[in-house]
């Protein structure tokens, strides 16, 4: 996924933290701390994803991935004013992702804006024309659309 992403013209600036092997969707670890609600520091982040979240909320970075098997996206998403994406389960490959109910499991992100979503899904679904040749994800948008 990572290089699908880095040959579209995305990079990678690190890594996040989130609820203890994501079974909570409250966004909440009491081992390495929880980030807070972008909106309301009172309330809960909602997880599992909050690290992934909270740095694009922040505005870190345009957008994060993350898997959601239960709403692990969509939950933190929803809580903080930001989009959530959960893909159809075998529109993006899971291979490599630590699985707990793979017949749930996908691999999703979270962004600022819908446009960034649609990008990513582009890219990492294989609906760009020429994932290598492109020299942003804005090339790989319009190459999406112009197959439809």
């Amino acid at each position: 996924m990572v290089s699908a992403l880095k040959a579209a013209g995305a990079f990678t600036c690190g890594r996040t933290n989130m609820s203890e092997l994501a079974f909570t969707g409250l966004g909440l670890n009491p081992h390495f701390g929880s980030p807070e609600n972008i909106l309301d520091a009172l309330r809960i982040p909602g997880g599992s994803s909050s690290g992934a979240m909270a740095s694009v909320g922040l505005g870190l970075c345009d957008a994060a991935l993350a898997t959601d098997t239960g709403g692990s996206v969509r939950i933190p998403a929803a809580l903080n004013s930001l989009y959530g994406f959960k893909p159809t389960r075998a529109a993006i490959s899971t291979k490599g992702v630590f699985s707990i109910c793979p017949s749930f499991d996908t691999v999703g992100f979270i962004a600022r804006t819908l446009h960034m979503c649609t990008r990513l899904h582009a890219v990492l679904s294989g609906q760009c024309l020429v994932p290598r040749k492109i020299s942003s994800l804005d090339a790989c948008m319009w190459g999406w659309l112009l197959r439809l």
